[in-house]
């Protein structure tokens, strides 16, 4: 063509199929009546740089099928324009120009065709339908839209623009411009938009005014997950849209085409495949990858498009490991440990940072604090990745490093006397008493800085340590002796007669004995180490003499005056005691009661052991039981012995007992706790003393019984603390001890 063609009303031009038109530039169909281009599918028609124009005149038409329009020797302009009439446009090819229909009395119907290019539709509507449907728009980096729909005249509000299963493909470009007057309602369902992300679709379609249109209608239902097949090339394959993946994930989701195998990659190492669900999700199990590695993911479609190449990088979000810490005291300036390398570790009182540290190559870390952390505060340590990702936290208690101050005493003046050490140190701290590495007393410290200790009293010249105590630190100690302030006491003096020339007695282990007669001294002495005393006079007293006698101990301190008057001493026959025998005197007085006789060769034996048999006969006496010779409950004991009718009314009286295989034993020896518990139950003594022997265990047999004839006066122990329970008890000793029993002039203080 050389020159423009027109169609006059009432005309139609048919083009046959196979027909090539080309023409020069700027040459053009007039159509003001019908034009008819229908070819095959075998023979297409060309139309080359030919524009068809079609205007407003009564029955006018454009008919197009399987026909190509190109501008090839110019770019753009009108391939096919209409006005206000009917046009369809079918199993065409557009190439670099326009459609431009505005249809407003007639229907336009514009299916499975080509636009590539920058091939587009232009739709001016009203009232009329118009169809775009089954079409593949190629344009791929055009920036011009694919279709602009402009309404400028009313549709009454019932769809009249259906632009329904078409292929758009093309990536960062407009597909569809909505523009007008708010008047015009559309249908746009099931598209494939060269993507199934709702958000990259909705960024390829604009609408100027807001306009109700299928933009508001996209969802997962209403798109197409893959192309249609409409006989035309597919455009590029999409980078599928992958999710965040972290290592902590085991799987790699995300968005493609439906019915899509979806493969990952790291490297060149395939961690994964399988198919897209119809709407075009995914879920692809791989192993956990590491944190900071990157993922390839790449998709093929059902009709073997490979995809463009989408790359994640996996993200960290594995929390650290709970950092290990070292002990914190209250003398650290820094808290130390390990955690994940290039963490950042953080160390909070409460909710203050009080310091932080990156933790080095070797994962070790130096939290320098900003000042030095009081005993029992608690710090709580955590450690940061660059990724954020926060460790569990770690608690520690600053420990306590710095012992105590020691205890400041209210008086340094601890006597024999003192029950209780008060002074003042550390709130919260112990105050420990000691003796000879004992505790003998403790006391916490109050919230005033005072403190108390209850003691007991305490023998003179003993040392006690006095010591703060916090946790397991120990201040130094307060070193204190005890002072002697108790004046010694005379517990007994025996019998002085008047032809002896010495006597005994018994105080204070180390006290000076001084005795006057008529004011003046007449003899002294030192009290041993066992308390007793031996006064050696130069000669015997008469009868009724009165001695003065007192006991001054090494602290200078002086007994009250103990009087003893002299005298005539009862005649004892017993050739091995002499009147100087320590207990000479509870002898005669039991020979004197009947209750003790000796031997039949005049000996009396006071070193012999006391066997229980004469234990039995002696307090048998002595409370005047009944001794009559006979028969016992215990197959050990003769009925004709002695002491048969003794044991038996002592046995029968609760004082002694046998053993549990039916023998009393008879010649067995007797201890010094069996004593305790025969004279205990013998002379019914229920008192006890407050004071205790160390070798005395509570809980024993004889514990009680000592307690008591210790307060009946009875026995005092030895000077060292102790009673010896299980030592052996001589005859001498015994009757001293039940002499005392019975009467008071013998007992002991």
């Amino acid at each position: 063509m050389s020159g423009s063609v027109t169609v006059y009303p009432g005309v139609k031009l048919k083009i046959e199929p196979g027909v090539e038109v080309i023409a020069s530039s700027g040459i053009w169909f007039d159509v003001k009546g019908q034009l008819e281009a229908i070819g095959t599918s075998s023979e297409r028609i060309l139309l080359k740089d030919v524009t068809v124009k079609g205007w407003d005149f009564i029955n006018s038409s454009i008919h197009l099928e399987y026909t190509d329009l190109s501008h090839d020797t110019f770019n753009g302009g009108y391939l096919v324009s209409s006005l206000k009439r009917a046009v369809t446009l079918r199993h065409n090819r557009f190439s670099n120009g326009q459609v431009s229909l505005s249809p407003q009395y007639s229907d336009i119907a514009v299916e499975n065709n080509s636009f590539s290019n920058r091939a587009r539709i232009d739709v001016q509507n009203g009232r009329s339908r118009v169809t775009i449907q089954g079409n593949t728009f190629l344009n791929e980096g055009d920036s011009i839209e694919d279709i602009f729909v402009l309404s400028r005249d009313p549709d009454g509000g019932t769809p009249n623009v259906f632009i329904n299963r078409n292929n758009f493909f093309g990536f960062n470009k407009m597909k569809v411009r909505l523009d007008g007057y708010n008047r015009i309602t559309f249908n746009g369902l099931d598209n494939y938009w060269g993507t199934t992300d709702p958000v990259f679709i909705n960024q390829g379609i604009v609408d100027a005014n807001d306009n109700i249109n299928f933009r508001d209608q996209l969802d997962i239902s209403s798109i197409a997950s893959k192309p249609f097949h409409n006989g035309y090339p597919l455009g590029v394959f999409g980078a599928p849209k992958v999710n965040k993946v972290s290592d902590a994930d085991s799987s790699v989701s995300g968005l493609t085409d439906g019915d899509s195998l979806v493969s990952v990659y790291s490297g060149s190492q395939k961690l994964g495949d399988g198919y897209s669900g119809p709407s075009g999700t995914f879920n692809i199990a791989i192993q956990r990858p590491s944190a900071g590695s990157q993922l390839r993911v790449t998709a093929v479609d059902s009709y073997g498009r490979v995809s463009q190449e989408t790359v994640v990088t996996v993200e960290d979000k594995t929390a650290p490991a709970a950092p290990q810490v070292h002990e914190v005291t209250n003398e650290s300036t820094k808290v130390t440990g390990t955690a994940e390398t290039g963490s950042t570790v953080t160390v909070r009182k409460g909710s203050e940072t009080v310091g932080s540290a990156i933790a080095n190559q070797n994962g070790t870390f130096e939290a320098t604090l900003i000042a030095k952390q009081p005993a029992g505060t608690i710090l709580t340590v955590i450690s940061q990745d660059a990724a954020n990702n926060i460790s569990p936290s770690v608690t520690v208690t600053v420990k306590n490093v710095t012992p105590p101050a020691k205890p400041v005493l209210s008086t340094m003046d601890i006597t024999d006397q003192t029950v209780s050490i008060s002074g003042t140190g550390q709130p919260g701290t112990t105050i420990l008493v000691k003796s000879l590495s004992t505790t003998i007393g403790t006391a916490a410290v109050n919230q005033n800085g005072v403190f108390s200790v209850s003691i007991e009293k305490q023998k003179p010249g003993t040392m006690l340590e006095i010591i703060a105590k916090n946790g397991e630190l120990y201040s130094e100690p307060v070193k204190v002796t005890v002072r002697d302030v108790t004046p010694p006491v005379i517990k007994f003096v025996s019998p002085i007669l008047d032809q002896a020339t010495s006597f005994y007695g018994m105080t204070e282990p180390g006290a000076k004995i001084t005795v006057l007669k008529n004011g003046s001294v007449l003899a002294s002495a030192v009290t041993q180490n066992d308390g007793i005393f031996l006064v050696e006079l130069t000669e015997s007293q008469a009868a009724g003499t009165t001695f003065e006698i007192t006991a001054t101990d090494a602290a200078g301190l002086i007994s009250e005056v103990y009087k003893a008057t002299v005298e005539k001493p009862v005649s004892v026959s017993f050739t091995d005691l002499s009147t100087s025998h320590r207990f000479y005197h509870e002898i005669n007085y039991l020979v004197g009661r009947k209750v003790i006789t000796g031997y039949a060769d005049d000996t009396f034996r006071p070193g012999n052991a006391v066997t229980r048999a004469q234990a039995a006969i002696m307090i048998g006496r002595a409370l005047e039981l009944d001794g009559t010779k006979r028969q016992t409950t215990f197959k050990d004991v003769d009925p004709a012995s002695v002491a048969s009718g003794y044991i038996a009314s002592a046995v029968e009286r609760g004082i002694i007992t046998g053993y549990a295989d039916g023998t009393f034993r008879p010649d067995a020896p007797v201890t010094r706790g069996q004593m305790a518990i025969f004279l205990a139950r013998a002379f019914s003594l229920s008192a006890e003393a407050d004071a205790s022997f160390t070798d005395v265990k509570e809980g024993t047999s004889s514990y009680p019984y000592i307690k008591r004839i210790l307060a009946a006066g009875i026995t005092t122990g030895y000077a060292d603390g102790t009673y010896r329970p299980n030592g052996l008890l001589i005859r001498s000793d015994f009757s001293a001890f039940v002499a005392r029993a019975l009467e008071d002039r013998f007992k002991v203080k």
